[in-house]
This record gives structure tokens, sequence and C-alpha cells, in this order.
């Protein structure tokens, strides 16, 4: 076994950081689909707000649902912020309902506040205090906390508010 044989190389993407323990020679493969999801133990009969910070994300869709089932289900979210990258790898946002994108994309940074307000059965979003959507389709029934992500290395905030 040679010098260069010896050597241990450890190979890592921006979504898997190098994890100690883990063998040098360890190959850590992404996983990429709309394949997990979570709910909010809360639910909300009237009137509801979520309020949050995001870090970058490959994909990841949070907002406001009716349901608890198929929680991987991204477009089970009816009202809505997506977070994924722009081709250049900026972090960027869209508000998005049922899966379908209503706006274009903006830009965000970990400081970057988020909210989606319903009152009644109307639904708003705001970025940094500012309205940026108010939804043409109404949110009925009781509103859940959801999210959907995309890419293995995700992560939601902590704690929405």
């Amino acid at each position: 076994m040679g010098a260069a044989d010896a050597m241990s190389t450890c190979i890592t993407t921006p979504e898997q950081p190098y994890v100690p323990g883990i063998p040098s020679r360890a190959v850590v493969t992404p996983v990429y689909g709309w394949d997990a999801g979570a709910n909010s133990l809360q639910q909300y009969p009237g009137d509801a707000r979520i309020r949050f910070t995001m870090e970058p994300a490959i994909g990841v869709v949070l907002g406001l649902t009716n349901t608890r089932d198929n929680p991987e289900s991204m477009p089970r979210i009816s009202h809505g912020f997506l977070f994924n990258k722009s081709h250049a790898g900026t972090p960027q946002w869209q508000v998005i309902e049922a899966g379908v994108v209503k706006t274009g994309p903006g830009t965000y940074t970990g400081a970057t506040e988020f909210r989606v307000d319903r009152a009644g059965t109307q639904v708003s979003y705001f970025v940094n205090g500012a309205l940026v959507y108010a939804s043409r389709t109404p949110f009925t029934g009781m509103a859940i906390c959801a999210t959907a992500l995309y890419a293995s290395g995700d992560t939601v905030p902590g704690e929405a508010w």
C-alpha cells in the first residue's frame, strides 16, 4: 500500500456535512423526493398565524393544512411558502397553494421573517411584515401547521409562533 492509498478522503456535500465517527471512506448519498413531513399538535378552529424564519433549503413547504393525512405530501399544504434554491444556489421563497406556485421567487436570509395569517377564511402572506400575496382560495376547517420536505438535510424551524 503506497502513501496515496493510506490517505483517507472525506466526501461531503452542503446538504450532508461530515459527521464524526463515520469512517472517512463512507459515501453518503442524499435522498431527494417529497417523502417526509410533519404536522403541529395544535389545531385552530378560527383565526391562525404562523410566523417563522427559515434557513436555506433545497425543498421545503411550510404552511397551513386542514388534514393530518399523508404528511409527506406537498400539495396537501393548502396555503404556505415554498423554499428552495435558484440555479445559482441563492435561497428563494414563493407562495404556494395546494402544489401551485402563486408568486414569483424572492430571496431570503436566515433573518427574514415569514408569516401566514388566516382571518376568517381569508389567508394572507407576509415577508418581513410586508403583504406579498392575498389568497383567492378560502381556507375552511381546522388549521394545522404543516411541512413537507424534499431533500435529506432540509430542516424546518424548531419553533413557529
